[in-house]
């Protein structure tokens, strides 16, 4: 087995804030296995801030790997793998698949890659002034999205009076809200009370991860469903932390959990206590979010998924995957199309 990679830098259209940070651009490292007949491509995708491993984390991992290619199965299926380097076993993961299916792009096969089903997902819309959300709100609902996830902060009273605005303009709009852990224990209580009276769908995570006896307290009494996110990168006894703090929801993103095995077992988990998921990007391209989508589509969730992040960079990659207004579709005929750059290392 060979193991080779190359660093790509992707930019925004625009802009990409939360209350976290602002990103303007971000990396993955597109890694290709070689078996010497058929080869597998992954990616690992990098957010500032967030993600546990760093980019020289990667690159120092991925040279012991090519040292040792006969590691690299082991390190994917590593318990303690998945906790330090999410993202690169989730790029191994999704490279070892497709080197079974022989494609590039072919991990999961289903109706779905065959072109034959499709992946309903809610329209995401970034922090912005009142005329930039409005504008993207209208736009997406304009493509046909019945669900929106809009980014809200501690400036609680200006995005509080924005959504009074959206729930007003479309009565019948889903809406979800993500924190990202902006708010402390006291302010994520009045926020959960006011979200109720928009009827909002749901708020992701509320306040900072690692508060579990807050957050269990805030999900016990909430008038609004909780999401957990950040909250479940880089647990070691992630089924203990779930189940202790009981959400009404996960959010699932393979990139920072550490591949399809650990989601899977979050995703058993949330459904033994009577909750549910949904998965969303970790800023991937195409490449990433294709793979995501495949598990997905196999996993037969209900929920509007948080897929649509395809659209966001200057220049994605050209895969098999397309949105098509609220959907996401799988175009078969270019699933075998090599993309790895020529400049790979």
């Amino acid at each position: 087995m060979r193991l080779s990679w190359y660093r790509k830098q992707f930019f925004f259209k625009k802009p990409a804030k939360t209350s976290r940070n602002t990103l303007m651009e971000k990396v993955s490292f597109l890694i290709e296995v070689e078996d010497g007949t058929k080869s597998g491509l992954g990616e690992c995708s990098l957010i500032p801030l967030l993600s546990p491993e760093s980019e020289v984390d990667v690159v120092d991992r991925l040279e012991i790997l090519k040292q040792n290619p006969s590691e690299i199965v082991a390190f994917t299926h590593n318990h303690s793998s998945s906790e330090r380097f999410p993202a690169l076993v989730f790029a191994l993961e999704m490279a070892l698949l497709a080197l079974e299916q022989e494609d590039h792009h072919l991990l999961l096969p289903s109706d779905f890659t065959l072109g034959k089903g499709t992946i309903p997902i809610n329209g995401l819309v970034w922090m912005d002034d009142f005329r930039g959300l409005d504008l993207q709100v209208d736009r997406l609902v304009s493509e046909g999205f019945t669900a929106i996830k809009l980014k809200i902060d501690r400036a609680w009273d200006r995005h509080r009076s924005w959504l009074q605005h959206f729930r007003a303009k479309y009565p019948d709009l889903t809406l979800r809200v993500d924190a990202n852990g902006a708010f402390s224990y006291e302010e994520a209580r009045k926020v959960l009370d006011d979200l109720h009276r928009l009827k909002v769908h749901s708020i992701e995570q509320p306040i900072a991860p690692g508060q579990y006896e807050a957050m269990r307290d805030l999900c016990r009494n909430t008038p609004v469903p909780i999401a957990l996110d950040e909250e479940l990168i880089s647990l070691q006894d992630y089924e203990a932390v779930v189940r202790y703090i009981s959400p009404q929801f996960l959010i699932l993103k393979p990139s920072l959990h550490g591949g399809f095995a650990r989601c899977d077992r979050y995703a058993q988990t949330i459904e033994r206590l009577g909750g549910s998921w949904w998965a969303t990007s970790a800023l991937e391209s195409n490449v990433g979010l294709g793979a995501i989508a495949q598990w997905v589509f196999l996993k037969s969730n209900p929920l509007l998924q948080g897929l649509g992040t395809g659209s966001l960079f200057t220049e994605n990659i050209h895969t098999p995957l397309f949105r098509k207004r609220s959907k996401i579709y799988w175009n078969p005929s270019l699933s075998t199309k090599k993309i790895i750059p020529k400049e790979i290392i």
